[in-house]
């Protein structure tokens, strides 16, 4: 966090161009850029637990996908099977 000040006041110091808006950076500017790098960090840490139920569904799609692609010992549909 102090480094992104640092470089904000660095910014300002040196009058530097801020592209966006065609005027130089203003403490504004760098207000808001640490403020939308926080919430984005919080955004990304709160996504852990979400991500542990899509893991979760991911491992019983795969014993599920297991299930209905396993060959059965014992064929319905076979003529020899009916016939005994």
């Amino acid at each position: 966090m102090a480094f992104g000040f640092f470089i904000g006041m660095v910014f300002i110091y040196y009058k530097l161009n801020n592209p966006v808006y065609d005027r130089i950076f203003s403490g504004g500017d760098v207000i808001s850029c640490f403020f939308g790098i926080l919430f984005g960090a919080f955004g990304l840490g709160m996504i852990a637990p979400n991500m542990q139920a899509v893991t979760e569904g991911k491992a019983a799609a795969c014993s599920t996908f297991e299930i209905c692609d396993r060959i059965p010992e014992i064929l319905t549909n076979d003529p020899k099977a009916l016939k005994t």
